[in-house]
């Protein structure tokens, strides 16, 4: 691959950019453009962003916001502690009981895998699957042949 290519390609792009020529806007787009940036430096102040926003009411809306934050918490603190939430968290914790024992099932897989690993060594362990590896390549070569022949064309 040429390592200038890219500053090649560059420079094609370029001249056949330059040849264009400059392009002329549709008539009325500019008179659009400008219309609308006076519009939105004239707009009224809850228009605007909200860091041209006046600093009395900027401050006011923080404070706002973070009463609001802090009751949402205490909120959830409060209705952590009372019994409907209680009541709800047993038929959830219930519901969820099988994720648990499928949690414990895969962990008592993998110490099962790590006991086999361990007791019948790692030259046996290669073995099995080496054979099936060996089982599983039969299984697609034969399937491949018996689909060649069953969907081949018949000369006749």
């Amino acid at each position: 691959m040429d390592p200038d290519y890219e500053q090649k390609l560059e420079a094609a792009v370029r001249r056949e950019l330059n040849t264009l020529g400059e392009l002329s806007a549709p008539p009325g787009l500019e008179t659009r453009i400008l219309r609308a940036i006076e519009q939105r430096a004239t707009a009224p102040w809850h228009r605007q962003a909200w860091t041209n926003w006046p600093q009395p009411l900027r401050f006011a809306s923080v404070m706002v916001l973070l009463v609001a934050f802090g009751g949402l918490c205490f909120g959830a603190w409060y209705f952590t502690h009372t019994t409907a939430f209680a009541t709800a968290w047993e038929s959830v914790s219930g519901a969820l009981s099988g994720f648990d024992l499928f949690r414990r099932t895969l962990k008592l897989l993998a110490n099962s895998i790590e006991l086999a690993f361990t007791s019948l060594g790692p030259v046996f362990i290669a073995g099995i699957a080496v054979m099936l590896a060996s089982a599983y390549a039969l299984c697609i070569g034969l399937g491949t042949i018996y689909v060649r022949l069953a969907f081949g064309r018949r000369e006749t």
